[in-house]
This record gives C-alpha cells, structure tokens and sequence, in this order.
C-alpha cells in the first residue's frame, strides 16, 4: 500500500507539471477533473491490493509500470524531451572524421 501511495503521488506531480503552461497566457494549473483517470485508476488499484498480500504486490508492480508510461508517453514526456532538445541545442555536434578514414583518403 506504501507504494501504490508513492506511486499516486508521484503520478499526479507528474501530471500537474505536464499540465501546466506558465506561458501560454491562459490558466496555469490544469482543472480538476483532469486528475479523475488517475483517482480512478489508483483507486482500483488500491481495491486489487486489499484482495491479498500477491494482488498488493501485483498492483504496486503496476503501478510503477503506469507511472513510468506516464513519464515517458504524457504530457511530462513531451516536456522533458523538449527541454532535452533545447539543451542540446547549446552543444551543436560537430562530425569528426575518423582516424582511418582520414589515412585512407590522404
């Protein structure tokens, strides 16, 4: 039960920061009924855990599985690659050519 707690945590910071749009002008924390399908999902999840000591270690499981699809597919994942693109934008990557390759075409 500890982890489906962590994990639902987890899921709604990371869905308020994806949800969240400081610049756009309009209203910066997303509405409430934008957290229901992750409620509702823990909430069944929680449910499935209270069966037996395997279904709690089974939706803990799944809840990590959840939150790290959450992570990587939602809107935070979007957001996180958008600044990984904007950080790499200040190291252009150069192409060097490679030792052998340069012997072989002197």
């Amino acid at each position: 039960m500890k982890r489906l707690a962590g994990t639902l945590v987890a899921a709604l910071a990371l869905e308020t920061i994806g949800a969240v749009a400081p610049w756009s002008g309009g209203p910066t924390m997303p509405k409430p009924s934008a957290y229901v399908a992750t409620f509702t999902l823990w909430f069944g999840l929680g449910f499935v855990a209270t069966l037996s000591r395997q279904a709690a270690r089974l939706a803990g499981q799944f809840s990590l599985l959840v939150l790290a699809a959450m992570a990587i597919l939602g809107p935070f994942g979007k957001k996180l690659t958008d600044v990984m693109g904007a950080v790499a934008g200040f190291f252009p990557a150069r192409a060097t050519p490679a030792p052998a390759a340069a012997k072989a075409g002197a």
